[in-house]
């Protein structure tokens, strides 16, 4: 299990609202999406997830907010960090939509080895 926390920060002089977002991990050249429900997550898997920074209502950051999942996971058959990333579509009141994507810095991530794996080393 590879273990981080993710940050979301609307620079912004308006409110965005999350309509989308998906994990993704890095394999054989290409990102491939995924994510513990298997399915597109929206605003509503957003608030629940975000709740350790700014409070988020409805999937909406407000202007200079800043939203966190403090435990973000991805996991893996192989040791090592693991190249991941978030995505997110934000949209604001006037109908703008906001895309962005940042790989997660390997530097933060918690490398925590099943006891099968360790047991084998």
């Amino acid at each position: 299990m590879h273990y981080y926390r993710t940050e979301v920060r609307n620079t912004s002089e308006r409110p965005l609202k999350i309509v989308w977002f998906e994990g993704y991990m890095y394999a054989d050249g290409v990102w491939y999406p995924g994510n513990v429900l298997g399915r597109v997550l929206r605003e509503d898997e957003f608030s629940a997830w975000y709740t350790e920074g700014d409070r988020i209502l409805a999937g909406v950051i407000p202007p200079g907010a800043t939203a966190v999942c403090d435990v973000n996971w991805h996991a893996s058959n192989t040791p090592g960090p693991v190249a991941s990333k978030w995505a997110f579509i934000a949209v604001d009141t006037s109908g703008n939509d906001y895309y962005v994507e940042a790989v997660v810095d390997p530097s933060v991530i918690k490398v925590v080895e099943s006891k099968s794996r360790a047991s084998v080393r």
